[in-house]
C-alpha cells in the first residue's frame, strides 16, 4: 500500500512515505514512554496535548531531514538514475537507524538523567571506553539485541526505499517546478514550527510542570541535534537564552547578595573583596577537600538517609554540619569547578573546567594558596583528562595531578578506575610527602559512579543487588573510615582542616519541572579546633570555600560570589543558583524562580513543604538573572583571574 501511495505521489511520494513512517515509529514510542511513567502522564490535565506537542518537536527534526532528498527527487530529470537511487536509499535509511537509536536511547537515559539524550550524550562521548563498559554492565543485552535489531531494519529500509525511488511516476518539469515552492515553505514551515519570529528549540515542548512529561513529548534525535548545535556554537550563551542586562547591573545584583561591607570590595565592578582571617592561632592551616561522586543527602545517615554511613555519622558528631547544603548541578565537572573556583555554572554544556581562557591565571584556591607556600595536589581515581581536569588544574596553581594511570598496583580497578580505598590511600601517601610545608590537597572520588563495581568483602551488603547504589554509599562511607583511622594518627592532623561534600546528587527525577529539593548533599566541616555544630542555613557548593578561607589563617582576597556560613546573614541575602538540565533554578528560602531557555521564567513559592506556581517580586526575577549572566560577565571581562 505504501509503495502504491509513494508511486502516485511521484518526487514527493518517497519523502512522504519517510516522514509517516517516522511519525508513526516516534508516536508508538511516545506511547509506550507515557505508559512506562504513567504516575507522571496521569498529573496532566489531558493527555492530548502531550502527543500534539510530541508531534510537533517530530515535524521538526523530520522536515529537516528531508530538504535535500525532496529537492533531488524534484529537480533532477531521472530519480531512478542508480547512483540517486542507492544514495537516496542509504540516506532515507540511515536516518531511520539515527532515529530508532536515538528512541532507544531515551529509555537507559531517562532512568538515569530523567531527560531525552541531551548535551550530555557529547560529554560523555569523550570518555567512550568508561561509558562503553559502563553501559555494558547495565544494559549488555539491550545493545546486543539493539546492534541486531537496527541491522535488520537497515536491511529492510534499505530495499524499501530503493522500491519507493525506482517507482516514482514522472512528472513534466513545469509540474515540478510549480508545487517545489509549495513543498519547500512546508518543509521550511515543519522545520522552524511556525512562522513566529524565533526559530523552535526544545523549550517549545514544556507544555507543562510536569518536567518528565514535557520530555517525553519532546523528540530525541531533535533534542540531541539542537545540543551539537549548541556546543558547536558558544559555551557561554545566557544572555542569548535567559535575557540580558547590564555588566555593572549584573555585578551589582550579584554583589547585593554576597553578604560583603562595601569598604571590603577592592572595586566597584568586580566582586573580589578582602577577608579577614577568623583563626586566632599563629599556626596556618592545611586544607584537604574530599568531594565524594554522587552522593546525595537521602542516603546519609545524619542527613535522615538510613544506615548506609555510620563513619560520615560519626564525623558529623565533631563537625559543623551543613544541613541544608545544595549543589549547583547534576555533573561532576560543576561540582569540582564550585569547590576548587566558587565559579557557577555556565550557561550550555561546558563547564569552566574545559573553557580556553580558564587553563591558567583562572582563580582557584591553589591559585589562592600557592603564594602562601602551600604545596598543592588533586587526586582522582579516574582518568586525569576527564572532564579536561588535568589541564585545568596543572595550568591554575595544582603542583601534583594524580590521575588513573600513577596507581601502581591498586587494589581494585571499576570500570571508571581504581577504588575509593586505593584513591584515599593515594591521597595520605601525597599528603605525607607534601606535609613539610603547609598543604592544600582535593580528592574526587568515583567508586559511587554507575555501574557502581567496587571490592567485595569491605562491607555487609546494604541490599541484595550488590551493584547498587546504596552498596557502593556503604562501600565508599567504608573507605572514607579508614582513611580518617590513618590520618587521625599524623601530626599535621590537628592543623588541618577538612571538608567534606559531594560534586552532584545521585538522581534527580520529579513531577516539578526541576527537583529543587533533590539537590541537597551533604557538607562537613571539621578541625579539632572548631565546635561541632549543625547550620542549616540555606546554602550552596559555592558557600563553602568562603566560608573555609577565613578559618585558614591569612587575610586573603578572592572573586567568590559565595557567602561565609559561619557569620551572621540576613535572610534577604540567602539565595542559590544551579542548573538542571539547561533550567537555570535561583531559589531563596520561599521562593523558586525557573528560567528555561528562551521562554518566560517560572516562579513558584514555598507553601507548607510544596512549591506552588506563585507570583514573584519582579526584582527578585532579575536578582536570578544576574546570577545566570555572572559567569559571562566574570569570564569575558578578566574578573575571576587568579590576581585582581
Amino acid at each position: 500500500m505504501l509503495l502504491r501511495l509513494s508511486e502516485k505521489l511521484g518526487p514527493i511520494g518517497p519523502s512522504f512515505i519517510f516522514f509517516l513512517v517516522c511519525a508513526y515509529g516516534f508516536f508508538i514510542n511516545r506511547v509506550f514512554l507515557s505508559i512506562y511513567h504513567w504516575e507522571n502522564t496521569t498529573q496532566l490535565d489531558s493527555i492530548l496535548p502531550l502527543f500534539l506537542v510530541g508531534l510537533r518537536t517530530d515535524a521538526i527534526i523530520i522536515c529537516l531531514s528531508l530538504i535535500v532528498p525532496t529537492l533531488l527527487n524534484f529537480l533532477l530529470n531521472n530519480p531512478q538514475k542508480i547512483v540517486l537511487r542507492l544514495l537516496l536509499s542509504i540516506y532515507f535509511s540511515l536516518l531511520i537507524i539515527f532515529f530508532l537509536m536515538n528512541e532507544i536511547a531515551t529509555w537507559p537515559f531517562m532512568a538515569e538523567f530523567s531527560s531525552r539524550p541531551n548535551q550530555l550524550s557529547f560529554q560523555y562521548l569523550t570518555h567512550p571506553k568508561e561509558v562503553f563498559f559502563m553501559l555494558w554492565a547495565d544494559y549488555q543485552w539491550l545493545m546486543l539485541s539493539t546492534a541486531i535489531f537496527l541491522a535488520l531494519i537497515f536491511r529492510a529500509s534499505f530495499y524499501f526505499f530503493n522500491a519507493c525511488i525506482d517507482s516514482i511516476e514522472q512528472w513534466k518539469l513545469s509540474t515540478r517546478l510549480t508545487i517545489l515552492p509549495l513543498i519547500l515553505i512546508l518543509l521550511a514551515l515543519g522545520a522552524r514550527s511556525g512562522i513566529g519570529e524565533a526559530t523552535a528549540n526544545p523549550s517549545l515542548a514544556a507544555f507543562s510542570n510536569n518536567f518528565i512529561s514535557n520530555q517525553i513529548a519532546l523528540n530525541a534525535s531533535y533534542s540531541l541535534t539542537h545540543a551539537f548545535y549548541r556546543t558547536q556554537t558558544a559555551s557561554m550563551l545566557a544572555s542569548e537564552l535567559y535575557g540580558d542586562m547590564p555588566a555593572d547591573e549584573v555585578i551589582t545584583r550579584v554583589k547585593k547578595y554576597m553578604n560583603v561591607n562595601e569598604r571590603d570590595f577592592l572595586s566597584k565592578n568586580s566582586t573580589y573583596h578582602a577577608v579577614k582571617s577568623s583563626h586566632n592561632n599563629e599556626t596556618p592551616k592545611n586544607l584537604v577537600i574530599i568531594i565524594i561522586e554522587g552522593l546525595s543527602a537521602k542516603y546519609v545517615g545524619h542527613l535522615n538517609g538510613g544506615h548506609l554511613t555510620p563513619n560520615l555519622d560519626a564525623i558529623s558528631k565533631e563537625s559543623i554540619v551543613f544541613s541544608n547544603l545544595h549543589a549547583i548541578g547534576t555533573r561532576t565537572d560543576r561540582g569540582v569547578q564550585a569547590m576548587t573556583s566558587g565559579f557557577p555554572a555556565t550557561s550550555g554544556s561546558s563547564s569552566i573546567l574545559r573553557m580556553d581562557g580558564a587553563q591558567n591565571d583562572f582563580f582557584t584556591i591553589s591559585n589562592l594558596l600557592k603564594p602562601l607556600g602551600y604545596n598543592t595536589s588533586f587526586i582522582y581515581g579516574g582518568e586525569k583528562h576527564f572532564d579536561n581536569m588535568a589541564s585545568f588544574f596543572l595550568g591554575n596553581g595544582v603542583d601534583t595531578v594524580i590521575g588513573q594511570s600513577d596507581y601502581e598496583n591498586p587494589s581494585f580497578q571499576a570500570t571508571w578506575g581504581v577504588s575509593d580505598e586505593d584513591t584515599l590511600a593515594k591521597t595520605l601517601e601525597v599528603i605525607n610527602k607534601q606535609s613539610n610545608a603547609l598543604f592544600v590537597s582535593i580528592t574526587l572520588t568515583l567508586s559511587n559512579h554507575k555501574p557502581h563495581d567496587f571490592p567485595q568483602g569491605k562491607i555487609e551488603l546494604a541490599t541484595n543487588n550488590i551493584n547498587s547504589v546504596e552498596n557502593t554509599v556503604k562501600y565508599t562511607d567504608y573507605a572514607l573510615g579508614e582513611f580518617f583511622k590513618k590520618i587521625k594518627g599524623e601530626p599535621y592532623y590537628s592543623d588541618t582542616i577538612f571538608l567534606i561534600t559531594a560534586d552532584h546528587p545521585y538522581k534527580h527525577s520529579s513531577t516539578q519541572p526541576v527537583p529543587v529539593d533533590e539537590f541537597r548533599i551533604p557538607g562537613l566541616l571539621f578541625n579539632s579546633g572548631l565546635p561541632a555544630k549543625k547550620i542549616d542555613t540555606l546554602a550552596s557548593q559555592l558557600d563553602l570555600l568562603p566560608t573555609v578561607i577565613p578559618l585558614l589563617g591569612h587575610d586573603l582576597r578572592h572573586p567568590m560570589i559565595g557567602k561565609n556560613l559561619l557569620a551572621r546573614i540576613p535572610k534577604s541575602k540567602l539565595a542559590n543558583i544551579m542548573i538542571f538540565q539547561d533550567i537555570f533554578v535561583f531559589r531563596t528560602n520561599n521562593t523558586a524562580v525557573l528560567y528555561p531557555p528562551e521562554k518566560k521564567p517560572l516562579t513558584y513559592k514555598l507553601i507548607q513543604d510544596e512549591w506552588i506556581e506563585s507570583p514573584v517580586d519582579e526584582e527578585v526575577i532579575k536578582d536570578g538573572l544576574a546570577h545566570i549572566l555572572f559567569p559571562s560577565v566574570a569570564f569575558k571581562n578578566n574578573l575571576y583571574e587568579s590576581t585582581p
